[in-house]
């Protein structure tokens, strides 16, 4: 446990320490991420999301509408291996659901049963 909490904050040193290039920009449906100032819009809102929850919302947006596994998710984001049984990826896509849902977003985040999350638009 310790060591995991020692990874942890070593990840936020080193994701506070990092430059992102100027033109990073993702966009699915109404949701659109530009990394050059750390902001996400849905339909031209800006909704505040913490370190993690953006880099969750990155790693789905990249994916394009395809399935990430929860492995990915827990080595892209948090940086953990796969065999740490964790529900720490549930409760963050929770609180991006959330938020999503708080600035009326046509764009779900879909769990799919024993692999992981997609983004889906709704029609």
């Amino acid at each position: 446990m310790l060591v995991m909490r020692v990874k942890a904050l070593l990840r936020r040193v080193e994701m506070s320490q990092t430059t992102v290039p100027a033109s990073k920009k993702a966009r699915f449906a109404d949701i659109s991420l530009d990394d050059a100032c750390h902001e996400v819009r849905v339909a031209g809102k800006v909704i505040d999301l913490t370190m993690t929850e953006y880099a969750l919302l990155r790693c789905l947006l990249e994916a394009s509408g395809s399935a990430v596994s929860r492995d990915t998710l827990l080595s892209k984001v948090w940086g953990i291996d796969a065999e740490v049984e964790t529900r720490v990826t549930d409760e963050t896509v929770r609180r991006v659901r959330r938020k999503l849902r708080n600035v009326g977003s046509t764009t779900a985040i879909k769990a799919v049963w024993g692999f992981g999350y997609k983004l889906e638009a709704d029609s």
